[in-house]
């Protein structure tokens, strides 16, 4: 890659049970998609999901278990949070489990879970290893309808790249601050572990890398802007599994934003076939995930 030999990429999420099925349909969308050796750990933040893919027993998909890698700081912060603000306050902490976890790894890239890969992201990996950067930040390129800027940020934790040596002080810093503060809601201009990313290209200048490749990472925000052909990744935000129709479960999505008919048609009805099955293997395989198997 552009003459920086990776013999392996390392990814990370994190998951409970309710995004479990959006976990495996990530993974498989990353087999189908690299050409190049991957690992991807998932930090499991309840029992079930930790469960459920360690019986899975792939070698490339592997769980950690958060009560392993909890801190006393984390489960202090922990009481004041719902399990969404708790799951951003640990995605600052993940690169670090991952580090320790793999010695020999010089760079962690964070997933989001309901990120889905439709080619491959070496493009991502080789514009950052051009860089010569430590981080790797990428912006949500919003379309004007739908510019949250102000409140939910600039940039979007859905795609981030960590070097292990170089990103300390940038992983520290963002760790303390989300102790300090992680919620949902908008206040003194923070939100969520997401808005503290606007001030890191003028905070750490020399170590961190905007991805101009703004279309090759594509959400519902900015599906109006560029063609869905650009995105070699998509982050489907606000897609759901129907908890209420266990029995004949569908996929549901927020309507804030309008989808073009292209695009549900080529990307959102692929992934929406994919969840699904995702979502029915488990239920079908694992007891007390998603109701009893079949």
């Amino acid at each position: 890659m552009c003459g920086v030999a990776v013999n392996r990429e390392v990814f990370v999420t994190l998951f409970d049970r309710n995004y479990l099925h959006h976990g495996l349909a990530l993974y498989r969308s990353l087999i189908a998609n690299l050409d190049f050796p991957f690992s991807l750990y998932a930090l499991c933040v309840d029992q079930p999901s930790f469960n459920a893919i360690s019986q899975l027993g792939l070698e490339d998909f592997k769980p950690i278990s958060l009560e392993a890698v909890e801190t006393d700081e984390l489960r202090l912060a922990k009481a004041s949070r719902t399990a969404q603000e708790y799951c951003w306050t640990l995605t600052p902490f993940t690169f670090d489990f991952v580090f320790n976890l793999e010695p020999n790894a010089e760079q962690v890239t964070y997933l989001d879970s309901d990120l889905w890969l439709r080619d491959n992201c070496r493009i991502i990996f080789d514009e950052f290893y051009r860089s010569s950067k430590h981080a790797l930040i990428t912006k949500h390129a919003y379309h004007p309808d739908y510019d949250q800027t102000a409140t939910a940020g600039k940039f979007c934790v859905q795609f981030l790249i960590f070097k292990r040596h170089g990103s300390i002080a940038i992983r520290q810093s963002w760790q303390q601050q989300c102790l300090d503060w992680c919620f949902a809601r908008h206040e003194n201009g923070k939100f969520g572990d997401q808005k503290y990313l606007d001030g890191w290209p003028k905070s750490f200048p020399d170590l961190v890398h905007v991805l101009s490749a703004e279309s090759a990472i594509m959400g519902p925000w900015n599906a109006k802007r560029f063609p869905y052909s650009d995105a070699v990744a998509w982050h489907f935000h606000g897609v759901r599994i129907n908890p209420s129709d266990q029995d004949d479960a569908r996929v549901t999505m927020n309507n804030v934003y309008t989808i073009p008919d292209p695009t549900n048609t080529n990307v959102y009805q692929p992934y929406a076939s994919e969840l699904l099955a995702c979502y029915n293997f488990f239920r079908s395989n694992f007891e007390g995930i998603y109701g009893k198997k079949t």
